[in-house]
């Protein structure tokens, strides 16, 4: 991707995520899910200098500062109005807010004990500014731990709008093998890399539709279409999706990776 490019759909991604801010954390159950699973996979040790990247409304922020009661927890996000959301709902705590970037964090070199992101990076054209960000900002022995959507995600919404269109409507994500590859090429050590699928289910397809606008994730790698779908295209979609409905309603799928590297050497 050209760097003009990458910086047009960055931003097309911090306004969709700002719009979504005021109401993001009532739809948001599946990023808690995934959320408290990284809390619980995260090391026990005393750790002192945290970085919540992607920190949206501050719900793993807060609970970095809630394991680590003693540490420095500062929430990065490159939406303003995530970071405003993140300030009011937690203003009451010691945590620290700042505009920044996973490919470019705002952090000194061995800085960090721990950088932490859980469903943000998938918006980066590659893992791999971020994995260098990772390493430059951590001190040796110090913990990456994160979280990211792959391939197989949205795959009934994908599928839906492959009925009616000849390119993808949902955005793509990296494989589980390209994942790996990126993983294997960082200096960091690789302690865990777990692929769990999540399931979030919904009464009907504009509730689906309605849920991935409401988060922010309504595919912002692609420009905003021109009008309204057409009645007999929307049919169409509602049709696809009904084929894999469920007792628990229309299923919509979030296949996660869970990873945990370290920085070579020992904290002191």
């Amino acid at each position: 991707m050209k760097a003009d490019a990458a910086l047009t759909l960055k931003h097309r991604i911090a306004v969709s995520f700002s719009k979504a801010a005021p109401h993001y954390d009532h739809h948001a159950g599946l990023q808690r899910e995934v959320a408290d699973d990284l809390l619980r996979a995260l090391p026990a040790e005393a750790l002192h200098h945290l970085a919540d990247v992607g920190c949206g409304t501050g719900y793993v922020t807060r609970g970095l500062h809630a394991r680590y009661p003693g540490a420095t927890v500062t929430g990065i996000d490159p939406a303003p109005g995530m970071l405003e959301e993140a300030a009011r709902r937690h203003g009451h705590e010691p945590l620290f807010w700042t505009p920044g970037d996973a490919e470019q964090l705002p952090f000194d070199d061995e800085q960090l004990d721990m950088v932490v992101s859980s469903l943000a990076i998938q918006w980066c054209a590659t893992p791999e500014g971020f994995l260098k960000e990772a390493k430059r900002t951590l001190r040796p022995g110090g913990w990456l731990a994160f979280t990211t959507l792959l391939d197989g995600s949205l795959n009934e919404l994908k599928t839906a709008f492959s009925m009616i269109e000849d390119r993808a409507a949902v955005n793509a994500f990296l494989t589980h093998e390209a994942l790996s590859v990126h993983l294997q090429a960082s200096p960091l050590t690789l302690h865990t890399l777990k692929v769990r699928d999540h399931r979030v289910f919904h009464d009907s397809a504009a509730a689906s539709l309605r849920a991935l606008k409401a988060v922010g994730a309504a595919t912002p790698d692609r420009p905003a279409p021109q009008g309204l779908m057409s009645r007999r295209h929307w049919a169409g979609v509602t049709q696809s999706l009904e084929r894999f409905r469920t007792p628990m309603g229309l299923p919509t799928t979030y296949r996660v990776a869970l990873v945990l590297m370290q920085k070579p050497g020992d904290l002191s």
